[in-house]
């Protein structure tokens, strides 16, 4: 069911939730390689129940994606959906973009200022789902819950409680690099390779 529409406000600044377990300070090479294929092997078998490292219980709200998730594609194949899901463009505040290899992550900004990370935002309805979504993210990264903004007849809006995966390590580990997620790049040299690996496996 459609969250009905929030009062346009100033949203307060995205507070991140405490994991219940202590993070790693750093993430090495090693580990970057095994995340990138634990996301390809996400896709090719079903992933088991997993525990957001966030011990908030899930209910149904908005996910906010702003990488590889904002692929409707991509995103059909991890949720088993019959069709592509409905997303809706974004902003976010109070965050802004780093890379770690080739994947983008959210950290908190150091300093205040009005930069705005762009993204989509989606529906999850079922905690089967959320959980999918973790596995493919793993724990590389962790959620919170912010506001986002989002455009609106006549204006715009704020819709409170979104979650996002974020960057589940230290803040300012070396392993984090300045840039920017080229999305175009991704799809045109990733994302069909991955989806095609997936499909043969199961025989689709």
């Amino acid at each position: 069911m459609p969250m009905s529409p929030i009062t346009p406000s100033l949203p307060p600044p995205p507070r991140i939730k405490p994991a219940p377990a202590r993070l790693p300070t750093t993430l090495s090479s090693s580990r970057l390689s095994e995340t990138i294929q634990s996301r390809i092997n996400t896709l090719q078998t079903p992933p088991p129940p997993s525990q957001p490292q966030n011990p908030k219980p899930f209910h149904p709200c908005y996910l906010f994606f702003y990488g590889t998730l904002q692929d409707p594609d991509l995103l059909q194949h991890l949720l088993r959906a019959p069709s592509a899901p409905t997303l809706v463009p974004a902003t976010l505040s109070g965050y802004e973009v780093k890379m770690w290899g080739m994947y983008p992550v959210l950290v908190p900004r150091s300093v205040s200022g009005s930069t705005k990370v762009d993204g989509v935002l989606w529906y999850c309805g079922k905690e089967e789902e959320f959980d999918r979504l973790a596995a493919y993210e793993t724990s590389a990264y962790t959620w919170c819950e912010c506001d986002c903004e989002v455009k609106v007849a006549g204006g715009r809006d704020f819709i409170k409680g979104v979650r996002v995966f974020i960057w589940g390590g230290v803040v300012g580990s070396s392993e984090l690099e300045e840039g920017s997620f080229n999305f175009v790049r991704w799809k045109t040299y990733f994302k069909h390779s991955v989806i095609k690996q997936s499909e043969c496996e199961s025989g689709d």
